[in-house]
């Protein structure tokens, strides 16, 4: 497969569609279909990996590193959120600790919620890192997942991988093409109609998404979140649509982003 970059920086190309009549998409306030409810029902899948430090930690899988934090309060058999920055919001991490450039707070929840948080592809430098996802990273993160849970106790039923504006497509396209290594998916900022489309082969598993989206956003439209939100009904997809303020410019990630998908995910 020909692997597509990514990147924060590069607008979307407008395609001329319309966006979707709000009356297919079920608001997250009126959804009875939520992210979570698929391992609910399939009940908690323990890897009971007992060889990773409590705290902040580097790993390093084939050459691609991953930076983890399991939170002292994390639950046995921890749910596990990988957080995919945009392309020029990568992040840096000083003194082990990652530095949250966009207000996400996600290392306080996982504190409050005993979750492990994980961070693919992030080195331990001092300073901002450019990040072009390409396409055809979902191997290397799927081994970042193994290695995870063979050191921590994960619940393999409970792994997400959340990406914002071009983590946000790397996100949506993980779940729609190579739906392993992940049971649930959230798109931020992101959809399909831009670089690619719903796939003519239907994704198995069908994995629940979490979309969210600010009618206001300057760089990728608002309409590729309500394409992906309408094909997701279309094709028989648990998911949930969130329109909310992601503050100037409309674009990114908050910790109110963070309490909605959290709420929608672990709830």
């Amino acid at each position: 497969m020909t692997c597509l970059l990514l990147a924060l920086a590069c607008k979307p190309v407008d395609d001329g569609n319309t966006a979707p009549d709000d009356s297919t998409i079920a608001d997250s306030a009126d959804s009875a279909d939520t992210a979570d409810s698929a391992a609910e029902e399939e009940g908690p899948d323990c890897s009971g990996g007992t060889g990773g430090e409590v705290g902040y930690s580097f790993y390093e899988v084939d050459g691609h590193s991953y930076w983890l934090y399991l939170p002292p309060a994390a639950q046995e058999c921890a749910p596990l959120l990988l957080f995919g920055h945009g392309g020029n919001q990568n992040g840096t991490v000083r003194d082990g600790f990652w530095q949250d450039m966009m207000g996400t707070l996600l290392p306080y929840e996982a504190e409050e919620r005993g979750f492990a948080f994980m961070i693919p592809f992030l080195e331990d430098v001092d300073g901002p890192q450019e990040h072009g996802w390409d396409l055809g990273l979902v191997d290397p993160m799927v081994a970042m997942i193994e290695d995870a849970s063979a050191r921590f106790d994960i619940d393999r039923n409970q792994v997400m991988f959340a990406g914002t504006s071009a983590g946000g497509h790397m996100a949506c396209y993980w779940g729609l093409y190579e739906p392993r290594g992940i049971t649930a998916v959230t798109v931020m900022s992101a959809g399909i109609g831009g670089y690619f489309d719903y796939p003519e082969t239907e994704p198995d598993p069908k994995l629940p998404f979490i979309v969210g989206h600010d009618e206001e956003d300057e760089i990728v439209p608002y309409r590729y979140s309500k394409k992906l939100a309408k094909e997701l009904e279309a094709h028989g997809h648990e998911y949930v649509f969130h329109t909310m303020d992601l503050g100037p410019g409309g674009h990114g990630w908050t910790h109110e982003a963070s309490t909605a998908v959290l709420d929608s995910w672990l709830e």
